[in-house]
């Protein structure tokens, strides 16, 4: 669940307005510090959202974090994630994973004949977003 349009525009404002506060140089130490916990409670707010964005969204992607798809053949490992990036349109969350994936099953993928194939498929689906 992200932020809407409404609710990020109130958040830059609160920000805006903090920053301009602390700029000015002419509030007290307890204006001061009250400023800066707002300003840090509105980036926290900011923060939050994004994490959940990142796994939230999609269920299999938050399975392949989690090493669920770890025992898959590369070709099926390769049509997970395939499906994954056509759902979530970008490819920085699936990296990870693959990197551990690859690095779980360098001896499978070298003795099966899938490996040219999953590298082939990995690279598309890198280059294509």
């Amino acid at each position: 669940m992200g932020l809407s349009f409404k609710q990020k525009r109130e958040l830059q404002k609160v920000v805006a307005a903090k920053m301009d506060e602390l700029k000015a140089g002419n509030l007290s130490f307890k204006e001061k510090r009250v400023a800066q916990k707002e300003l840090k409670d509105t980036f926290e707010k900011l923060s939050v959202k994004i994490k959940e964005k990142d796994t939230g969204e999609n269920e299999k992607l938050r399975e392949l974090v989690a090493g669920k798809y770890n025992n898959l053949k590369p070709l099926e490992f390769v049509g997970v994630l395939k499906e994954i990036v056509s759902e979530i349109k970008d490819v920085e969350p699936i990296k990870p994973p693959t990197i551990n994936y690859c690095d779980a099953n360098q001896d499978k993928m070298v003795k099966d004949a899938d490996a040219a194939v999953m590298e082939s498929a990995l690279r598309e689906l890198v280059n294509a977003y």
